[in-house]
């Protein structure tokens, strides 16, 4: 078994290898030896902020979230397009899947913690791109102080989710 750091494509500045993934993918090819496997696994969405749809919409519409990607990032860079990818690079018997991990209260304080983080990840940085309105509503909702604090809620639940690529080294 062999693992890679990172497949990820982005602006270089941002620290990511490359913005056009399939050269990456090409030398994995290159260096495995036939009929072997790669696989490529993306987070690919989520839905965490429980009765907030609208907001959150609005916060993962922010550069924040949707880094290492920007409106002058290619569509065939996108992770989705992952299969693509691999065909490309010389994978044949190409495989999809995305797998759902729901998030449901009640959540225990290293859950809280780490959904807290995840948050900040996304859109700490997100403020001079929203409304006053939304800004302190996100800022209230994601509070541990606040009782309006939302991983509190005995209602919570939410979900995110991966989605795994896989391809076969043809033989050549």
């Amino acid at each position: 078994m062999w693992s890679a750091k990172t497949i990820w494509t982005g602006p270089t500045e941002l620290g990511c290898p490359s913005e056009d993934p399939i050269p990456i993918i090409k030398e994995n090819c290159r260096v495995l030896k036939l009929v072997e496997q790669i696989y490529l696994t993306y987070w690919s969405s989520q839905k965490i902020l429980l009765r907030y749809l609208v907001l959150e919409a609005a916060l993962n519409n922010t550069t924040s979230a949707t880094a290492p990607y920007s409106r002058n990032t290619k569509a065939m860079h996108d992770a989705l397009n992952a299969r693509f990818w691999l065909e490309e690079s010389g994978f044949i018997s190409i495989e999809a899947k995305t797998y759902v991990q729901d998030i449901t209260s009640p959540l225990q304080e290293e859950d809280k913690k780490a959904l807290l983080m995840l948050f900040q990840m996304f859109w700490e940085s997100a403020e001079s791109e929203m409304d006053d309105k939304d800004w302190n509503d996100y800022r209230d909702i994601s509070n541990p102080s606040s009782p309006n604090y939302i991983l509190n809620s005995k209602y919570y639940h939410g979900f995110y989710t991966y989605t795994l690529f896989k391809g076969i080294k043809k033989m050549v």
